[in-house]
This record gives structure tokens, C-alpha cells and sequence, in this order.
């Protein structure tokens, strides 16, 4: 089993593609071989960067590979720097397991700079600008044993789930160092055609939501005529489904809104006031910020409005 690990940011590509449920990337050159690499049983540590400032890598995670790497010919929700690519890897994972203790990875660099030194950086997650050594500017980096033996005081307290979903209560056991070295044997390539998974994910019970509150978005108010008697509206989750966020399927958690809003909830532009139900946009000068909501909503969860607050929202 060999070890990766992934920088990348909270979004992570909407959802369907989030933290702990795949590693994605576009198709081209510069990733063709770091993502051919990873097979199933592998272990993969996930860095996220402070959601508004976009820096400060904290080791947040860390899931197994579930399966060989396919070529998908559709971007996932959001591709964000990403768009515009005819194709895109996508890896899918298991397991996903936050750490206990999400600890900063520059304060784990700068306690081990001189052993980190010794190690060739430009092969792995950090590199050495000057007299600083910092995260590189990576998407995926393997974890040699030197580093992982490094990484393990960091996150061995965390409890991890293994194939056979057994507690165990450090994610890298004594012994284990030379099994995490091996590379497994290559799997199959699969090229399919996919959608983006706001469709995937139009539950039953959005369908009924959708049609209590008659398509209208909860911000706007508008509802989309597709024709004379047939319209259109998406369903967005607070708390996101999967992932590292994990969310309910219920109605709680549930807004209706037109496609334009709801690729600013899913971007964390916009989001609703918990005391006051009022919307809030990053930006002003929006005409929908500070505005109430179309039509009140008295059984949103105070919970799921927070969380996308503070976890989503970048304003």
C-alpha cells in the first residue's frame, strides 16, 4: 500500500466530487502521471487550505483509494481554476476519516525542517523557496516512508476504519512501514461519459420540494418555464451530502433555488442570516444582499444555516 497526499480546498469540486469522496484533476500533462499512480487500498492524506484566505494547509483527513482511475468527459460541478479541459481523472475513494487534532502542515514543516531537508522536496508536498520551506504548489504528492514517519506523530491519534470497518486507533500501526511502501499492481482504465451531479443527486424528496414551493427559487423568487406547464428549479443541501461534510437527506436542509443561486451557494458567495433569515452576499452591492427571503422558510435548522456559514460561506 503506498501513501499520498492531496492539497486542495474545501469546495473541491461540488458535489458528488468533495473531500474524501475522489481525487480529480483535469487530464493533461502535468498530471498524467501522479494521477495513473494511486490503486485501490492505497491511503491518501487530504490537506485543505483556510477557506477565505486560501492558504494555511491544515492535514484535515485521510481515506483509501476504492478503485482504479477513470477518464470522465464531463467537469464536475465546480472546476473552478480547472474548467475548460475536454477530460478529467477521477479517482474514487473510502473510508474518509477526519483527524482529531487538524494541525497546521507549515507548523509541521518548520518543527521538522532540518529532517525535511534531507529529503528531495520537489518530490513531495513541500518545497524550499529561499530560506523558507513551505507546501508546494501541488495537487498530489506521494508519501515516501522517510515523510510518513515524519507525518505519523501528527495524525496517529486519529481513528481510522479499515476494509473490514474495524476501530483502530492510530491510522499507521508499528510494522506497517514497509506494506505502505509497496505499489500495488496497475488497474484498468475505464472512459465513461458523466453528468454533473446536481442531477444525480435530485432526490425524491427534493422532487417534492420542488414542487411544495412551485419551482420558486428561495432567493429570487423566479422560477424557470421550461414549458407550458413544466418548470424548472434545483435543490441545494446546507449541509452538503458526503464528503467531509456528511449532511442529511432532509427537508431541513434543503432550499429550492434557480441555477444562477445555486451556483453561489455552492461557490459560498451567498448565504442566509441565521437569527434573521436574511440573505448575505460577499459582495455589497448585490441586489439580493440584506434582502429578505422570497418566501420564509420557519423549518430551515439553525444547525445547517450555520454550518454553511462557517464552513462555505468566504465572505
Amino acid at each position: 500500500m503506498a501513501v499520498y497526499i492531496e492539497l486542495s480546498n474545501p469546495i473541491h469540486g461540488g458535489e458528488g466530487w468533495e473531500l474524501g469522496e475522489v481525487l480529480w484533476s483535469p487530464v493533461a500533462s502535468s498530471w498524467n502521471t501522479i494521477m495513473r499512480k494511486p490503486k485501490e487500498g492505497d491511503m491518501i492524506l487530504h490537506s485543505i487550505k483556510d477557506k477565505k484566505r486560501n492558504v494555511n494547509h491544515r492535514l484535515w483527513g485521510c481515506s483509501q483509494v476504492a478503485g482504479s482511475y477513470k477518464i470522465l468527459s464531463s467537469p464536475p460541478p465546480i472546476p473552478a481554476n480547472w474548467d475548460g479541459y475536454d477530460e478529467y481523472y477521477q479517482i474514487p475513494l473510502k473510508y474518509y476519516t477526519e483527524f482529531q487534532d487538524k494541525v497546521f502542515l507549515q507548523e509541521v514543516i518548520d518543527q521538522n525542517k532540518d529532517a525535511l531537508k534531507a529529503i528531495a522536496p520537489q518530490k513531495s508536498f513541500y518545497t524550499e523557496t529561499g530560506v523558507r520551506m513551505q507546501p508546494a504548489q501541488k495537487y498530489l504528492a506521494p508519501v515516501s516512508n522517510e515523510l510518513l514517519e515524519i507525518l505519523t506523530p501528527y495524525i496517529k491519534k486519529t481513528v481510522y476504519y479499515n476494509e473490514n470497518k474495524q476501530r483502530s486507533e492510530n491510522i499507521v500501526r508499528e510494522g506497517d512501514s514497509e506494506e505502505l511502501l509497496s505499489v500495488g499492481s496497475g488497474g484498468q482504465v475505464a472512459r465513461i461519459q458523466t453528468t454533473i451531479d446536481r442531477i444525480v443527486r435530485d432526490t425524491s424528496l427534493v422532487k417534492k420540494m420542488k414542487q411544495k414551493y412551485n419551482n420558486q427559487c428561495q432567493i429570487c423568487g423566479k422560477s424557470i418555464s421550461l414549458s407550458k406547464q413544466k418548470y424548472y428549479s434545483e435543490g441545494h443541501h446546507l449541509k452538503k451530502l458526503g464528503g467531509i461534510h456528511q449532511g442529511p437527506d432532509i427537508e431541513s436542509n434543503i432550499i429550492i433555488l434557480c441555477p444562477n443561486h445555486h451556483v453561489e451557494f455552492d461557490y459560498g458567495a451567498i448565504a442566509i442570516d441565521v437569527h434573521s433569515q436574511k440573505i448575505i452576499h460577499t459582495d455589497p452591492h448585490n441586489p439580493f444582499h440584506n434582502k429578505e427571503l422570497a418566501y420564509k422558510r420557519g423549518d430551515l435548522n439553525k444547525e445547517f444555516l450555520t454550518y454553511h456559514l462557517k464552513n462555505i460561506f468566504i465572505g
